[in-house]
């Protein structure tokens, strides 16, 4: 009887082994998850400050950008002394974050194409005065951009309401017709299809 349940059991030292393996790559996936975690609150707080200057520079110092990563996705606040402006500014909030992730861009974790399109953003009702200061501030990053040899932004404004003064001498200004000097090269318009009609950009392009 002598050596009986001394016989390693390898169907237990196998599990043990697994276990002990599953253990050392949970504690690898908590440390990777921490590192991860910590990247995305620096880059979290580097593109807040990006959109704070932005609402600052377009608003007054008094205003500040706020930006709340949360589980449902990210939101963009202004807030003014204590307290939200109001949904007044809540529209120039989203505006104003889609221009600061196009000037973010430029860095080498984002993955933004460096363009961005605004499709009449005066007709929500934003304030004349705060729609030029705001095509103003995207005018001049660009410029600076284009001074220090960054990434190229582009951003394309369709709207009826025109800038600044400034800004029309400096911008490329495109209207929505057919030939020389509109978006397309064409007139674009509603029309019932037909074996001739046009296609806005043809195939073989």
């Amino acid at each position: 009887m002598n050596g009986i349940g001394t016989k390693p059991n390898s169907t237990i030292q196998t599990l043990e082994k697994a276990l002990a393996n599953t253990e050392a790559e949970i504690e690898a996936a908590k440390a990777r998850l921490k590192e991860l975690i910590a990247v995305q609150v620096e880059r979290s707080k580097s593109f807040e400050a990006r959109f704070d200057g932005a609402v600052k520079q377009t608003l007054t110092p008094d205003f500040k950008g706020m930006v709340d990563v949360e589980e449902e996705g990210i939101n963009f606040r202004i807030i003014r002394g204590e307290s939200l402006s109001g949904e007044a500014y809540e529209t120039l909030a989203v505006l104003l974050a889609d221009v600061a992730l196009l000037f973010e861009s430029s860095a080498a974790h984002v993955h933004h194409p460096g363009i961005l399109l605004h499709d009449s953003p005066r007709e929500a009702d934003l304030n004349l005065r705060i729609y030029q200061r705001l095509l103003d501030i995207a005018d001049l990053q660009i410029r600076k951009a284009k001074q220090d040899g960054d990434v190229p932004y582009q951003y394309i404004v369709t709207t009826t309401t025109l800038p600044s003064l400034q800004l029309q001498e400096s911008v490329t200004r495109l209207k929505l017709t057919g030939g020389v000097g509109s978006l397309f090269k064409r007139q674009l318009e509603a029309a019932k299809p037909s074996a001739t009609a046009q296609m806005t950009f043809p195939e073989d392009e």
